[in-house]
Formats: C-alpha cells, sequence, structure tokens
C-alpha cells in the first residue's frame, strides 16, 4: 500500500505548484468571502445557504480551512487535494480487502484508481474538491456498512454508515446513489432480508 501512495504522490505532485484557474476556482475560493473567516457565523451561512447554487457546507468548510492555513496560496488548496485522494486510495483498499478477503485484488483496485487518468480531472483543479469529500465520506461509509454486515450486526457499525453518508451528502449529491450501492453489497454477502 505504501508503495502505491508514494506512485501517486510523485504522479500527482506536479498539481501543486498548479495556480487557481478562472474555471470555478475564482467563484469557489480566491474571489468567495465567504471562506476568508472560519467563524460560527460563515459555517452558519454554509449549512442554511445554497453557495453558488449547491448546498455543499463541508466543501466551503474545507476551503475556509485551507484558507486560515495558507490564505490565497493554491498550493494549500492543491495539497488537500491531493492528501484527499490519497485518503480515498488507502479506504477504497480496505474497502476492497475486506469485501473480498483478497489483498492482491485490493492493490490492483487501489492501483488502478491511484494513477487512472480520469482522476487527474478530479485531484488537479481545486474547484472539484466536491468529489473528493464526498468520495472520503462514501468510502468511509461504505467501509463500516461492510463491517456491519460481517460483524454480526453490529449498530454502532450502521449508526457510523449513516453519519458518514450524511457527510457524503453535505459534500455533494451525487452520495445520494450510496444507498443503492450497499443494497448491491447485502447482494454480493448473500444477505438474507
Amino acid at each position: 500500500m505504501s508503495a502505491i501512495l508514494l506512485l501517486t504522490i510523485v504522479v500527482y505532485s506536479n498539481s501543486i505548484s498548479n495556480g487557481f484557474v478562472n474555471w470555478d476556482d475564482n467563484i469557489n475560493v480566491y474571489d468567495n468571502i465567504a471562506i476568508r473567516e472560519l467563524s460560527a457565523g460563515n459555517i452558519k451561512l454554509y449549512f442554511t445557504k445554497a453557495l453558488l447554487g449547491m448546498y455543499t457546507p463541508f466543501v466551503y468548510i474545507s476551503y475556509a480551512i485551507d484558507y486560515k492555513i495558507g490564505g490565497l496560496d493554491p498550493r494549500i488548496y492543491h495539497a488537500t487535494n491531493l492528501l484527499l485522494h490519497l485518503l480515498n486510495i488507502t479506504l477504497l483498499f480496505f474497502v476492497v480487502r475486506l469485501l473480498t478477503e483478497r489483498i492482491e485484488i485490493a492493490a490492483i483496485v487501489a492501483l488502478l484508481f491511484a494513477v487512472h487518468p480520469l482522476n487527474s480531472g478530479v485531484v488537479a483543479p481545486v474547484s472539484t474538491r466536491s468529489t473528493l469529500l464526498y468520495s472520503f465520506f462514501s468510502l468511509a461509509a461504505f467501509l463500516f456498512y461492510i463491517r456491519y454486515l460481517k460483524n454480526n450486526f453490529r449498530l454502532r457499525y450502521l449508526v457510523l454508515t449513516l453519519v458518514l453518508f450524511l457527510m457524503a451528502l453535505l459534500s455533494k449529491s451525487a452520495a445520494a446513489v450510496l444507498p443503492l450501492v450497499l443494497l448491491l453489497t447485502d447482494y454480493y454477502c448473500k444477505r438474507r432480508f
């Protein structure tokens, strides 16, 4: 797993030196005064008002954290995207390993996901943070759901799955498909209804 993460860092390291682009980065980040202060008032704003026509409060919280760390230094935002991608690779590895119980399959899937060219369109632009965040929370929810199925249906795993699913929804509406994935997982694991 370490080799996969190291390879990913090498592949995507050029993106850290990228600047902002005038393709949603302006609206989401450098012209967005709502991220310039991580305050209770702004957090309330993120959760009570759809910004830019989307209800993604966790995305704006993550931008506000980046702004607090480095202002408008684009390297901070790109490094956060890369870190989220590395976390997603790790989660995917553990999901596949737990689901298939085969480490070599998990490693192959994680490697393909890590360096697949389609992911460059998600990792490199700052404005695609929502996809990285919802993937993180969805994969974490999926992992806990598999643990729920494989550990005698312990309620704490199901509660964690639900909480992470809600966090995924607060990152991007595409997370709404996760319950269908969980139903397919029930079928794959031959769970009786």
